[in-house]
């Protein structure tokens, strides 16, 4: 192992997932990088490795990006996240009812390929009801 992937300020979204900052350690050298900036509140929803070790995948902001190896420069794979257009990560229903886990992307075995689901709510109407609360 010469890497850890390590998850700080963690902030829980739904049941599965939540907000992180990600930084890579290096534990020859001890250097420790940030994935992207730090902020709080985080808005890292998820960060995984490929299975070769070598890259990163991660959703910042409902946007994917993948960092080709540890200490490089994140490669913004699409544009469009925002609060009701998700790539890589599901949204509440499918979280809950379909994937119980936090992500909605998968590496190829060697690691060439990533594929990701998006998910579009832009049509999906929110609805305010008030709550018996005695």
């Amino acid at each position: 192992m010469k890497y850890l992937l390590v998850k700080a300020n963690w902030k829980k979204q739904w049941r599965h997932s939540s907000f992180g900052n990600y930084y890579v350690h290096e534990l020859a050298t001890k250097e420790t990088h940030p994935l992207i900036p730090p902020s709080h509140p985080p808005v890292t929803a998820y960060a995984t490795w490929s299975p070769t070790g070598e890259s990163i995948a991660f959703v910042a902001e409902n946007d994917l990006y993948v960092v080709p190896s540890p200490f490089d420069t994140p490669v913004r794979v699409t544009t469009s996240g925002n609060a009701s257009l998700f790539h890589g990560v599901p949204d509440w229903v499918y979280e809950e009812e379909v994937f119980s886990a936090d992500y909605a992307l998968w590496w190829a075995p060697d690691s060439s390929k990533l594929a990701f689901l998006a998910f579009d709510e832009t049509a999906v109407d929110e609805y305010s009801f008030p709550i018996y609360n005695p």
